[in-house]
């Protein structure tokens, strides 16, 4: 895997976020149960791993809490730092273009529903802890150490948050697709580490004989994220009818986002940058079934710019303005949609 090259002589050290310190016994639990489960290495002092290995970059942790939850998501912040023309972040240095893939998107899989003769149905496969279990080049693991508690750890495979990851697992699912293909499953569409496999009226195979196909190599399916074969199957977010040809937003995370864009106009309501790119893509998510939204989508694309903190909570705009009647009209389209109206087919 190809990432970022050092270009100095001395290790680089960033400071964890102060986000770290929200809970640093959920860290020391984290590298605990990353270290039993092979993925980083023991700890090193700092001049002791650059004895080793070289001059390395130690990107900085932070802490996430979860929604509606005590507990919280560690980030390894590859991106930092940002707009230092000095010091380069890990993700600046690659390129994505050198990681191609091919995603089963909305668009391609709406037209693979289409050409689907009646009689067939459709299961979901997931790869259990796929970046996790992809190890990384050894001579790039310098570029992907954290340091907690004055101990340096080396992370070994792939990690949420490098920008390489999605493209270099993606080499690994378009190989097993091929796999796949050779031995007659031939309709399979895929986003990351989510399979979408048809199975057509003629075909005698198994979900067991799918996973056991590639599980004897190694590929460890997850049994408990199995969604066995049925004439409606979720994939990316939605529900897909293949009888019906049809597709809807699954009942309750309409709920939700009902309940989201309803929040954001009340009078007074504040928002993070985060809450705010969050928001724009649950919105773009939607808009595969409301196109219609689409055009309004842009002011709020022109929200999220204005801010000039991250940290900072700013005040939405008057109800007269586009930001705000973009919401109200995308929250009256979705109240107003029952999920048979979402189920229209394509035309």
């Amino acid at each position: 895997m190809l990432v970022y090259e050092i270009p100095h002589f001395q290790p680089v050290y960033f400071e964890n976020h102060a986000s770290s310190l929200l809970s640093p016994s959920f860290i020391d639990s984290y590298i605990t149960s990353e270290q039993a489960a092979g993925c980083y290495s023991r700890g090193y002092t700092p001049d002791e791993l650059e004895r080793i290995i070289g001059p390395f970059i130690s990107s900085p942790l932070g802490l996430v809490p979860k929604p509606h939850s005590n507990k919280f998501r560690l980030i390894q912040d590859l991106s930092y730092p940002r707009n230092n023309p000095s010091v380069s972040s890990v993700n600046a240095g690659i390129n994505i273009s050198e990681f191609p893939k091919i995603w089963g998107s909305f668009n391609s899989t709406a037209k693979l529903i289409l050409t689907l003769p009646p009689g067939c149905v459709a299961a979901t496969f997931d790869v259990s802890a796929a970046y996790r279990i992809t190890p990384i080049r050894p001579s790039q693991q310098n570029s992907l150490c954290v340091c907690w508690r004055g101990r340096v750890y080396v992370d070994q495979p792939l990690m949420f948050g490098l920008s390489s990851s999605a493209g270099v697992f993606g080499s690994i699912a378009d190989m097993l697709v091929a796999i796949y293909g050779r031995a007659d499953f031939n309709l399979i569409h895929k986003w990351v580490d989510d399979f979408l496999v048809i199975h057509l009226p003629h075909q005698s195979w198994s979900e067991t004989e799918f996973i056991a196909l590639t599980a004897f190599c190694g590929v460890p399916w997850s049994i408990e994220k199995l969604h066995k074969f049925a004439t409606v199957q979720c994939y990316i977010g939605f529900d897909w009818n293949l009888d019906r040809k049809s597709v809807a937003i699954p009942a309750e995370k309409l709920t939700k986002i009902q309940e989201l864009v309803n929040s954001w106009l009340k009078p007074g309501a504040r928002f993070s940058l985060v809450e705010t790119n969050s928001m724009h893509g649950k919105l773009v998510h939607i808009s595969c079934i409301f196109p219609i939204i689409r055009p309004l989508l842009r002011a709020l694309s022109t929200f999220a710019s204005i801010f000039q903190s991250p940290r900072a909570k700013l005040l939405l705009p008057p109800v007269s303005s586009k930001t705000s009647h973009g919401l109200l009209a995308s929250y009256n389209f979705c109240r107003t949609r029952s999920l048979s109206v979402l189920s229209t087919p394509w035309i």
